[in-house]
């Protein structure tokens, strides 16, 4: 980390020292209101690590984050091949992750206008896929 130390940087620390030393955090994928999405390493596997911003699991918000955490949990080596893969939620540092297939593509937003229109109708498709394979087992995402 930097000399300047981003409000994650203490909870990546705790998953290092939690983890070991055979996982590695890469590099930032992206940060949100709610979390940061770092690229981290175990060996050969890539992975998505998602920290959550620690005022998310306390206070007032802490019963719903925590709901959520719980629901997400459920979605552990699911069988939906168009829905990302969850392989650990958890919490560390008063806060809470989720280790993630990592899914090494630019941010919808910045592709957005470049997506070939032939492409579109598949993209739709494995969405829609997705969102209903949720919906099956009473799940929303929220970000859909």
């Amino acid at each position: 980390m930097t000399s300047v130390d981003p409000w994650y940087a203490c909870h990546v620390r705790a998953f290092e020292q939690e983890k070991g030393p055979s996982w590695q955090v890469k590099r930032l994928i992206g940060e949100g209101a709610s979390a940061a999405v770092l690229h981290v390493t175990q060996g050969e596997h890539d992975y998505a690590l998602k920290l959550y911003r620690p005022e998310f699991c306390r206070g007032e918000n802490a019963p719903v984050e925590q709901r959520r955490l719980r629901l997400q949990n459920t979605l552990r080596d699911h069988d939906c091949p168009t829905l990302v893969g969850i392989h650990e939620v958890g919490e560390l540092e008063g806060s809470a992750f989720i280790l993630m297939e990592l899914v090494d593509w630019p941010s919808m937003d910045t592709v957005l206008g470049a997506i070939p229109r032939t492409e579109i109708q598949a993209l739709v498709r494995d969405v829609a896929s997705a969102a209903k394979w949720l919906h099956d087992r009473g799940l929303v995402h929220r970000d859909i």
